[in-house]
């Protein structure tokens, strides 16, 4: 039944399981490894969502650009009317410390560069795209609390997020991001 939680053996990869005490198949498709899920429905299908790093920015910094191109169409030279132009990815960008490139083995929480890269303690990360072929992505998740607390706080979602460059500063023990997210505007939801 809906919401009922039971435990699958690790790495459940692809494969059908029954529901401890009842008939009945569950379809598990895993985004993640994972040993517990919530069922959504009796004989349904359960995907489960990608991973989480939480990141303190701190000292850094996040800026994100939003474009809309528009064509501005001319009457014999005059200007007559405004048509949408081309969508146009959002620009992002972002500073955070430099501590390590690549994480320890033994401490199963990957840094930013691993999960950007999908590598070492990132590497069983999946694309947070709908499309499998497409090459991989993150969803950048912003928790904007300035101190008062209820809904005054906020959370913006930039999401397919591929990084482009990566800039290391030994000196100043800092890393730049910058990249585009395959979406032309960000979502944000206030009060979380």
């Amino acid at each position: 039944s809906t919401g009922v939680t039971f435990s699958l053996p690790t790495l459940a990869s692809g494969k059908n399981w029954n529901r401890p005490g009842a008939a009945g198949l569950y379809n598990v498709l895993p985004r993640s490894d994972a040993s517990n899920f919530k069922a959504a429905s009796w004989g349904g299908t359960v995907t489960f969502t990608g991973n989480l790093l939480a990141v303190r920015i701190g000292e850094g910094n996040l800026t994100y650009s939003e474009t809309k191109n528009r064509d501005y169409i001319l009457d014999r030279g005059n200007l007559d009317t405004v048509r949408p132009g081309d969508d146009m990815p959002m620009d992002v960008a972002f500073d955070f410390v430099w501590e390590y490139i690549t994480a320890d083995t033994a401490s199963a929480v990957p840094t930013i560069e691993d999960a950007l890269k999908r590598r070492g303690e990132a590497s069983a990360w999946v694309t947070t795209s709908s499309d499998a072929c497409e090459e991989y992505c993150v969803d950048l998740e912003v928790h904007y609390d300035p101190g008062c607390g209820g809904t005054n706080s906020e959370v913006i979602i930039l999401p397919f997020f591929r990084y482009e460059k990566l800039d290391h500063n030994l000196k100043d023990s800092q890393i730049s991001c910058t990249g585009k997210c395959n979406a032309t505007e960000a979502s944000a939801t206030r009060g979380s």
